[in-house]
């Protein structure tokens, strides 16, 4: 390995340790907000009848979302409206079994899924990477420690510019 490239590839990964250590304190905070998936069963059959009332089901959103306001989660990240509760009850029987809850989580996750970035077509984060020759700012068949910085700035800044 040349001196310039290996001077490159230290520099590439002494950026990619900082900006590791850079996203620890953001991972610690996610840890600290609490959501870990869906409450279970138990947790929304209050009084353990066997079955979730509306009223049950309602009372567990709104206890969530004040745990999470405790928290310090800011109400902006509540963006995602609140499952009803007839579009978990498939029998409309006014009750969920085990079985309604469950298969109601697993249509949230899955249209979460085909609507999150990568899923679907071109409009992916796949589609918006950027090709190596885009990457090699002079043309020369490699990225240097320069072009990474450049490229580097060039994207923190769009990440963090203000929206118009």
């Amino acid at each position: 390995m040349k001196s310039s490239d290996k001077a490159a590839f230290e520099a590439i990964l002494i950026f990619t340790a900082i900006l590791a250590l850079a996203m620890l304190p953001i991972a610690a905070r996610a840890e600290s907000q609490g959501y870990h998936g869906p409450p279970s069963f138990a947790d929304y059959d209050k009084n353990g009848d066997g079955f979730i009332s509306e009223a049950e089901f309602q009372a567990m959103h709104e206890e969530r979302l004040a745990a999470l306001k405790e928290k310090g989660v800011n109400p902006r990240f509540f963006h995602r409206p609140a499952p009803n509760f007839s579009d978990f009850d498939a029998n409309g029987d006014g009750k969920l079994t085990q079985e309604e809850l469950a298969a109601g989580f697993e249509a949230i996750a899955q249209a979460r899924r085909a609507n999150a970035p990568g899923a679907g077509n071109r409009s992916s984060m796949a589609a918006r990477m950027p090709s190596f020759s885009e990457l090699d700012l002079n043309g020369d068949g490699c990225i240097s420690a320069e072009e990474y910085a450049e490229l580097a700035d060039k994207a923190a800044s769009q990440a963090f510019a203000k929206p118009k």
